[in-house]
């Protein structure tokens, strides 16, 4: 995998705490049982390709919060590593949620932005994620149930709080 650089010691505001990213993934392990596999790639960002045999969970993140926790499984590469860079048809993708309700996104993101918030559309708004977010990438062996994925997604959530999610947005 290439630009990954997982940092142990990574830290935002989020929440209202500080996220070290090897603890969460530790408390998953703890509570599962299931050993995960992190990956921290810090603005500007190129996604990771889900890699065969593995599944797992990404999260997207300014420095002051959590925007988007998605999942993918096995069969599900183009949603790992692509589609919520995109505005698309699918209703649940960041890019689209963005374009539709910017507020939220200015609540994490400085005012020196807002104006180029502003003005993003579906041309823009793919090099823009890329440029502004962080992503963390969790990863679980694919022969993991579909429920242990589920789990992952909910604890994430749980723990971050993301201020884009689900499908009626």
């Amino acid at each position: 995998m290439s630009n990954v650089r997982p940092d142990p010691n990574y830290a935002c505001s989020a929440k209202g705490y500080d996220l070290d990213v090897t603890a969460l993934k530790d408390e998953f392990e703890r509570i599962s049982g299931i050993t995960c596999r992190v990956h921290w790639l810090p603005a500007p960002h190129q996604p990771n390709s889900l890699p065969d045999n593995e599944q797992g969970v990404y999260v997207f993140l300014t420095s002051m919060g959590c925007l988007k926790v998605g999942k993918a499984g096995p069969k599900s590469k183009a949603r790992f590593n692509s589609h919520h860079y995109r505005a698309n048809k699918t209703k649940s993708c960041l890019a689209n949620s963005i374009l539709k309700d910017n507020d939220r996104l200015k609540q994490l993101i400085g005012k020196d932005l807002h104006e180029e918030i502003n003005q993003l559309n579906k041309l823009s708004i793919t090099n823009w994620l890329k440029r502004n977010t962080s992503r963390i990438e969790f990863l679980i062996s694919s022969n993991e149930s579909p429920h242990t994925l589920n789990f992952l997604e909910a604890f994430v959530q749980f723990k971050l709080g993301p201020v884009y999610e689900g499908k009626s947005e």
